[in-house]
């Protein structure tokens, strides 16, 4: 028997997102084909978290008309609940949306026997095949890899299908700042992407290794090389951008932002302490070199007495790059790199609640 779960809109007040949702480009797309083809489906998304659980806000599924499930919205229990109400749904033996709230303590009255201590808030709705749903998750789906900020509304009343439509860079509304807004009507403001590059600085074989890997768990790469033959698309389709260009004029070509990352992989120490200096002086959020503790020593010591920069100032360097003791061959060190370049997103964007000492390496 379908429970509501203390399914609720009327509740007013405004409660925050975390910013860093890269939403399952699989989820996206599924809802996209799936309203092309003129079907149904139902979308969940986990719309508030407390204490410890699985997924964290922006968390996603679909489920087609057919059964079939994409993304997930953490697993064991909690999933095979959200699936029976994806189902019901479907089946129009429930209402077409509602926010339902998850007990997850396994020594409570109305907890759901999982044991990781915390609560949930899951919106379920019913995706209609209109023709302003199909576009706005044609566009989310289309440019989800832009270097650009991007939102999916859903506007609701009561327990009516929602209305979804995307925004694509800076929205006129103020009340497009990554947040959940409990009123009547309801909207709901998902951020999808936001702007931000890796710039990874140097083409040869951890560069080759690392951008697949990073572009599988949704950073956009760009590849800065001098030399034509590692400046190449055949190295790396899945790099959004090649840059062939002088490493001692970074400024000439690119402008580095609070959003972007830089990876510093060249071929020579001098070319390193080029990059480094010069991405020091941006507002870059992350720079991090490859060396070891030796090089990575000699390095720092030319910044601070040759080019000036204080100790807080290196501080902003990650050296030697990635988690540390972790790999040796290519493969590994970019799957180092990737584990901490996740580690400093999440940070950056509120998943991670205190920096850890350890991080800088």
């Amino acid at each position: 028997m379908y429970n509501k779960q203390k399914a609720y809109y009327a509740k007013s007040g405004i409660h925050e997102f975390s910013r860093m949702y890269i939403f399952v480009i699989k989820v996206l797309t599924k809802i996209a084909e799936e309203l092309s083809l003129g079907r149904t489906a139902v979308f969940a998304v986990i719309a508030q978290t407390d204490k410890s659980t699985p997924r964290k806000a922006g968390s996603a599924m679909v489920m087609t008309e057919g059964g079939q499930c994409t993304g997930t919205v953490g697993g064991g229990a909690v999933e095979f609940e959200a699936q029976s109400v994806m189902r019901f749904m479907l089946d129009g033996e429930a209402p077409a949306a509602a926010l339902n709230e998850y007990n997850l303590k396994p020594d409570e009255t109305g907890n759901i026997c999982m044991v990781c201590g915390g609560d949930a808030a899951i919106m379920f709705t019913v995706v209609l095949p209109t023709e302003d749903n199909k576009r706005a998750f044609t566009q989310a789906a289309a440019r989800f890899y832009d270097n650009a900020d991007s939102w999916l509304v859903l506007d609701l009343n009561g327990d009516e299908p929602a209305r979804f439509s995307y925004v694509y860079g800076e929205p006129a509304d103020a009340d497009f700042q990554h947040t959940l807004v409990y009123k009547e009507p309801s909207r709901i403001t998902l951020p999808l992407t936001q702007a931000g590059k890796v710039y990874i600085f140097g083409g040869g074989h951890v560069a080759q290794a690392l951008v697949p890997v990073l572009a599988r768990v949704g950073f956009i790469c760009a590849v800065y090389e001098d030399r034509p033959e590692y400046a190449a698309k055949e190295l790396f389709p899945d790099a959004k951008e090649l840059i062939l260009a002088d490493f001692n004029a970074i400024g000439d070509y690119i402008t580095l932002t609070y959003n972007d990352y830089v990876v510093v992989v060249t071929r020579g120490h001098n070319k390193d302490y080029n990059v480094a200096r010069q991405a020091l002086a941006t507002p870059a959020y992350y720079i991090g070199c490859m060396g070891s503790a030796k090089k990575t020593a000699l390095m720092l010591g030319k910044l601070r007495e040759e080019a000036g920069y204080s100790a807080d100032d290196l501080h902003r360097i990650i050296a030697p790059i990635g988690i540390a003791n972790c790999g040796e061959t290519p493969e590994e060190i970019a799957i180092s790199i990737t584990a901490q370049l996740i580690q400093h997103r999440s940070l950056k964007n509120g998943h991670i609640r205190k920096k850890s000492e350890s991080i800088h390496g």
